[in-house]
């Protein structure tokens, strides 16, 4: 670069970097990044450049300072700024190639600093007769007037900037190592490369990956994303908390503001229900843990909770509270999966549900908890109608379902029974499931799948009301299906009636939203 060159801002910005001409520097979150003289002035040129088209030969012209000279010379300093800047220098978002053989520099950028024009003072031009400078040169050279001609330009960009910015996160997308962060009208707003792979298997089934809520206050929606290695089997999943930026400032590759990789908060073990006589506990809960179900809120007291259901390959799974920092505020360990959440406030209270299957009962569940106190670890010493327990979690060394974290702080617990569907042959079922539920002040609708296959199971949708008492139950019609060729193969001794239904939800003594009889 030339002193001439200097015309202009002195510190331009573009997503995480930050140009500054006068030091011949580069550099990205504070971080000087490596890059030769050339490749620095072309990046220097385009930037100033922005939006406009630059032809290899302006850039010979103006660097090299001859157009004839081999046009490899434009397309090696082209190669390396975007191995410097891109994210992925085969996918360029910054210098864009366009046709007819020229860039364009691509990302808007932020001006912080306006310098003198280099040649301005002690120009002919900008002098009287006398040799002093015209009024017009002297208010042109003002301070202020550079101030307030910096300030209106920055104002500019910024109302440009505002108004083509995409909005908050809203979406997902995975493509092989990159996570894409849209906002609500399919606009990317920040886009991250990984190092390693996803799991397309995984990120095929569990849906969706991502949560939004603010994490550092500001009003903005933030980013939690649950990373599923292609090696999963060997390692487990990893949250991360992405912090979006201001609205100008949203076109970023940013770093984790936050991560937290789960491990067992406390040594446990899964082991039979509570027999005494038994000598040593059964098998050991062991990495890899996956995240099955991420659920965070933004409460009305400002505080920020993130609900985190991790699990291993069966059983147990740890719900994790965490704050907006993700520090561990308290766990509670299940004995089953419970992969769907919701915050709610029901019947007057403010709480959280979660629903899925206990392993311990085989049976559906929804549990129910004050946000501000969840921890200990699942009960079993309830016996259903249709189960025994046939285990729980135990604290290492210790017998019964209790563990050193003490018992379940569950405010309600509702399991579904199994029908006559499941229980029957062919299709007898060893468990049933919630696959999905929907709270509202004074109703819960719960529906519950006979067995695993996720390929249209037979399932029962139950209505509640805000005591949970059944409203109403309707199977679906593959449920009716079976229940039909069960009846013509003999192997039901009824036809189906809505009736039989109702007595298959059982809610356990002590749920806070029951009515007291008086």
């Amino acid at each position: 670069m030339t002193d001439e060159r200097l015309e202009g801002p002195t510190v331009i910005q573009f997503g995480d970097f930050k140009l500054n001409r006068r030091l011949r520097r580069l550099e990205r979150n504070a971080e000087i990044v490596k890059l030769a003289t050339k490749p620095l002035e072309v990046l220097e040129f385009l930037v100033t450049h922005h939006d406009q088209p630059v032809s290899k030969g302006e850039l010979l012209k103006a660097i090299w300072g001859n157009r004839d000279l081999d046009p490899n010379l434009v397309e090696q300093a082209i190669r390396q700024i975007r191995v410097a800047v891109e994210v992925n220098p085969r996918e360029p978002l910054f210098i864009v190639t366009v046709p007819g053989s020229r860039y364009r520099f691509a990302v808007p950028v932020v001006i912080d600093e306006w310098v003198e024009a280099a040649g301005d003072v002690g120009s002919a031009a900008a002098m009287d007769p006398q040799g002093s400078p015209s009024d017009g040169a002297r208010l042109w050279r003002s301070p202020w007037v550079y101030a307030a001609t910096g300030l209106l330009s920055l104002l500019g960009v910024g109302i440009v900037l505002y108004f083509n910015a995409p909005g908050e996160p809203a979406a997902c997308e995975v493509s092989v190592n990159t996570l894409i962060v849209k906002d609500g009208q399919g606009r990317e707003v920040w886009r991250r490369e990984f190092s390693e792979g996803f799991s397309r298997e995984r990120y095929a089934s569990q849906m969706p990956f991502c949560e939004y809520v603010d994490l550092d206050g500001d009003g903005t929606k933030d980013v939690l994303f649950s990373l599923k290695r292609q090696s999963y089997l060997l390692q487990g999943d990893t949250l991360y908390g992405f912090v979006t930026r201001s609205r100008m400032l949203r076109r970023l590759w940013p770093t984790p503001a936050r991560a937290l990789k789960f491990e067992p908060g406390a040594s446990l073990v899964v082991g039979p229900n509570s027999d005494a006589t038994i000598a040593r506990p059964y098998d050991e809960y062991l990495p890899p843990y996956v995240i099955a179900g991420v659920f965070p809120r933004n409460a009305g007291d400002g505080k920020t909770r993130i609900v985190v259901s991790s699990v291993t390959n069966y059983a147990p799974n740890q719900i994790a509270v965490l704050d907006s920092d993700f520090k561990e505020i308290s766990e509670y360990w299940h004995t089953g999966h419970l992969k769907f959440g919701q915050f709610a406030q029901y019947n007057g209270q403010d709480r959280i549900f979660l629903g899925g299957v206990n392993n311990g009962y085989r049976s559906a569940t929804l549990i129910a908890f004050d946000p501000n106190n969840i921890k200990g670890t699942s009960d079993l010493s309830a016996d259903l109608p249709d189960r025994v327990p046939g285990f729980a979690v135990l604290g290492k060394g210790s017998r019964g379902h209790l563990s050193p974290l003490g018992a379940g702080t569950e405010t309600c617990r509702v399991f579904f029974e199994r029908t006559c569907v499941a229980k029957a042959k062919p299709y007898r079922e060893p468990y049933n499931r919630v696959i999905g539920f929907t709270v509202n002040e004074d109703r819960i609708f719960v529906t519950v799948a006979e067995g695993e296959r996720e390929d249209t199971p037979a399932t029962v949708s139950y209505e509640m009301d805000r005591h949970l008492n059944l409203v109403e139950a309707l199977p679906n019609t593959k449920f009716r299906q079976r229940h039909m060729e069960l009846e013509r193969a003999g192997l039901l001794d009824h036809s189906f009636s809505p009736q039989e239904l109702k007595p298959l939800i059982h809610v356990l003594p002590g749920c806070e939203f029951v009515e007291k009889r008086k």
